[in-house]
């Protein structure tokens, strides 16, 4: 039997801040559609797992770091190197046992300034932000989308 997961895109919400940091309220997912859908996205993004939890308390994937190519508005404020981070995390949506967890994305990137070996967390750009945004949009995508055999 085939059922399509529920993934309430109307509990979502991104967050943009004065920070390092893509924040994005992605709603609820079951366990499954978590452990099997995350690493798939990672792989699409050329991200790899550094970190897998899965306990009683929740999920936790973290990303390696990884260095990334420039965008032009970075190259204007004299940024020389970039790396992102990916950490995506869920709790159970309730007390009760439940497989459905809400689900919180993270997005971390840090840059080298010219004459700097120091990597500093600085404000995101508007295009990294851009990128930042597309990774959420296919993950909440993956998320309402995902099918599976039960």
């Amino acid at each position: 039997m085939v059922f399509l997961t529920g993934f309430l895109a109307g509990c979502s919400s991104s967050e943009r801040m004065a920070s390092n940091t893509h924040r994005s309220n992605l709603g609820t997912a079951t366990e499954t559609d978590i452990l099997r859908t995350v690493p798939r996205i990672f792989d699409r993004y050329n991200f790899t797992v550094y970190r897998e939890e899965a306990t009683m308390d929740g999920i936790y994937f973290e990303s390696e770091w990884k260095e990334r190519d420039l965008f032009d508005d970075e190259v204007s404020q004299g940024i020389i190197d970039a790396r992102s981070r990916i950490i995506v995390s869920s709790r159970p949506r309730t007390a009760q046992a439940s497989s459905l967890q809400r689900v919180t994305l993270e997005i971390e990137n840090q840059v080298k300034f010219e004459g700097d070996e120091e990597w500093d967390r600085s404000v995101i750009t508007d295009q990294t932000e851009e990128y930042f945004s597309d990774i959420e949009r296919v993950m909440r995508t993956e998320f309402s989308t995902g099918i599976r055999r039960l």
